[in-house]
Order: C-alpha cells, then structure tokens, then sequence
C-alpha cells in the first residue's frame, strides 16, 4: 500500500510539472492577445485581483488559515513587487514585443535573484558568476538586431512598434528586477500563514496594486473597447495561469526537489515559442534562438550552482 501511495504521489507531481510547463507557456500569448484591446494594468488589475479573491476563499474552505493582521503589508509588498511590478510590466511589453521574445528576454529573471543577493552579502560562486555573465550576453545577442537597426539608421520592419522597442525591452529589464526583489523579500521575510494562502494572498494584493497603477495611469478614465477575443484571453489566464498553474506550481515545490522545479523555467519558454509561432504567427530568427539558448544555459549554470535554488527558477506568469 505505501508503495501504490508512492507511485500516486510520483503521477501527480509529474502531471502538475506538465501542468505548470504547458499553462505557464502559454501565458505569454495570452497576455499578448489581452492586451490588444485592454490596457495592460489594468488587465494585470483584473486578472489577479480576480483570481487570489477566489483561490483565497477556496483555500480557507478547505481549511488554510487567512493570513494574520501583521503578515498583509508583506504579502502586499511582495504581491507588488512580483504580479503589478514585473507581470504588469511584461504586459505592457507586449504590447510592442512579440510574445516568444518577452518570454526569453523575461527569464533573466533567477539571474537577477542571484546578482540582488550577492549585493545584499549573499556568497555566490565563480561559476553562477560566469552563468550570470553568460545570461547576460544572450541578452546581448537577443537585442543585437534591432541595436545594429538604431546605429546604422536602417528602417525598421514596423516602425510603430520599433519606435517602442527599447522601452519594452527596458520595461522586460525592470520587470526582472522587480521579480527578484519580491523573491529575496519573500524569502528573508517570510509570511506565517500556509504556501498555498500566502500564493492566493499575494496575487489578491498584486492585483490591487495594478489596479492603483492603471488607476494613476488613467485606464478608467480612458476609453476602450475589449475585443471577445481579448476577454477570453483574460478568462483563459485567470483559470489556466493563476488558478490552475499557481496550483500545480505549489504542489510541485512540495513534492519535488527545487532543481526539478526550475526547469519548468525553460519548458516554458519552448512552449512560449511553439504557442507564439502556431497561433500568433510570430517569426523566430537566428538571434533569438542563439540568444535564447544562451540566456538559458546562464541559468541553468546559475541555478545548478545555488545553494537554495528554489524560487529563483521561476518566472513572472503566475
């Protein structure tokens, strides 16, 4: 009997795995598609104020504490920090990017981790260095492009979206920056209630925090006219992303080494691609596969190498 509970337990780590690899993949396109009639924050805004309300009510039905009075600012920091600072920047992004290219460009985001804790005193070794070093330089390779358009004066392929490139690529920058301070602020200062109320707790605070920045931004005030196919995007990341990835992501952290859970990581992106080139009908180039294996080997250099791997393998589509 222990040894068919075993197994059972082994078959659903496995699917929730599949689960988080394929639902957070293809993430990426939903947003893009979303935000083609919604402002982004304000997308960011609904999605997850929407989804931790209910995975949080559904969590204290099945007997997960809410979080005490002291915990919420923290929660509320790091639900920032991670969903209305790096998801509702990748938002905006694609805006102007296509959705494969957001997705390698993004996963710089465990080579932030690692770099923010080695300015707040954290040891790092030679060799997640040299992975960061590594990441950096696919960076590199993925921008060299459109780098090579601005100093020669080339015209770009479509000038609207040229004229916001670097903006974007600034915004999927930042967004990194923010994932990593939220990830080293949720691991020093650790909330008290349960993995799966501090998950719903944090995508509830996040929302809230997007909606504050559309709100400054002006989205209520502006108008705009959500396509179906814009709403179903949004829908589709409600309960595919947050609630049925979220999930399946919390499980695998539980079951599984945090090792294996990182290489979700890079199963996202490849699913990014395939989802981005079928259904989007984006291009990809050489430099982007160049650029984007390298950024990946950086991090898989730089997680392998870490002593505590764990949150820092994932990426900003909760």
């Amino acid at each position: 009997m222990p040894a068919a509970s075993n197994k059972k337990t082994n078959t659903a780590a496995i699917l929730a795995f599949a689960t988080v690899s394929i639902a957070w993949g293809t993430t990426y396109a939903g947003m893009r598609v979303a935000v083609e009639s919604i402002p982004p924050f304000l997308m960011a805004g609904i999605r997850f104020t929407l989804a931790g309300a209910c995975m949080m009510l559904a969590f204290h039905a099945m007997g997960h504490p809410f979080p005490k009075a002291r915990d919420w600012a923290r929660l509320g920091i790091v639900g920032c920090l991670l969903l209305a600072g790096a998801n509702g920047l990748l938002a905006w992004a694609e805006q102007y990017l296509e959705s494969s290219f957001a997705a390698l460009l993004v996963n710089t985001a465990p080579l932030m981790i690692v770099g923010g804790s080695a300015l707040l005193g954290e040891k790092v070794s030679m060799r997640a260095w040299l992975g960061l070093l590594i990441g950096f330089f696919g960076v590199f390779v993925l921008i060299l492009p459109s780098l090579y358009e601005l100093l020669s004066g080339a015209q770009p392929i479509d000038a609207p979206r040229q004229s916001h490139f670097w903006w974007a690529v600034g915004a999927l920058v930042l967004g990194p920056i923010c994932w990593a301070a939220g990830t080293i602020t949720a691991i020093r200062v650790p909330a008290a209630s349960t993995p799966f109320m501090t998950a719903a707790t944090q995508t509830f605070l996040g929302g809230l925090g997007a909606m504050a920045i559309a709100a400054l931004h002006g989205d209520f005030t502006q108008p705009f006219a959500p396509t179906m196919r814009s709403l179903w995007a949004v829908l589709y990341l409600i309960a595919i992303g947050s609630w049925l990835g979220y999930v399946s992501y919390m499980y695998c952290t539980l079951k599984m080494p945090p090792q294996v859970v990182a290489t979700t990581t890079y199963l996202n992106v490849v699913v990014a691609a395939l989802v981005g080139t079928m259904l989007l009908g984006e291009r990809i180039s050489p430099p982007m596969i160049i650029g984007g294996a390298t950024v990946l080997a950086g991090v898989a250099i730089t997680n392998l190498t870490r002593k505590k791997p764990g949150p820092a393998g994932k990426t900003t589509t909760a």
